[in-house]
């Protein structure tokens, strides 16, 4: 939040006009009769420097500039930020269905996402967990054409075993 004109609760401030051009330090009553003359608005942008820095600027056009970077900056870092897709399996898939959704992982890979692997396990499918292996060998082998790797080698944790692509 921002002081402005009349909000400001300093005697003293460091003015400094729009264009850069320093007015010095001067009482708050003459920096506000400035910023009237210029048909603009005194705003404290510095508040802890001694003594506090204002600007006689438009204040509509500063917050909307203001709001403006900020949603650009958001929007830059949505475009970098990598996700985290995930895909599961079951142990008895058909291996049509282990097609479809390999075909999902690489899709996923190719707009430079990591994939979350998961190969599910339940009842008594617990007690056979080494028939993981060959479904994950069966998976790493369909991607292995658009040089994939692992970014976090498979891990059997209870009733699932994960593990994590990229490419």
């Amino acid at each position: 939040m921002y002081l402005v004109n009349t909000r400001i609760p300093f005697k003293t401030l460091r003015v400094v006009k729009a264009d850069g051009e320093q007015l010095g330090v001067i009482s708050k009553s003459k920096a506000l009769e400035i910023a009237r003359a210029s048909k603009l608005d005194l705003v404290i942008i510095a508040e802890k420097a001694d003594p506090p820095v204002a600007k006689i600027i438009d204040f509509d056009k500063f917050k909307y500039e203001q709001q403006k970077a900020k949603k650009e900056r958001e929007k830059k870092s949505r475009l970098s930020r990598i996700d985290i897709k995930e895909v599961q399996f079951r142990p008895g898939i058909h291996e049509h269905d282990v097609i479809v959704k390999t075909k999902k992982i690489e899709q996923f890979l190719e707009k430079g996402n990591k994939v979350k692997v998961i190969v599910k396990f339940f009842g008594r499918e617990r007690a056979h967990r080494e028939q993981a292996q060959p479904l994950i060998d069966i998976i790493f082998n369909k991607l292995a054409e658009i040089d994939v790797k692992y970014d976090k080698a498979p891990d059997y944790k209870g009733q699932h075993v994960w593990f994590v692509l990229t490419k």
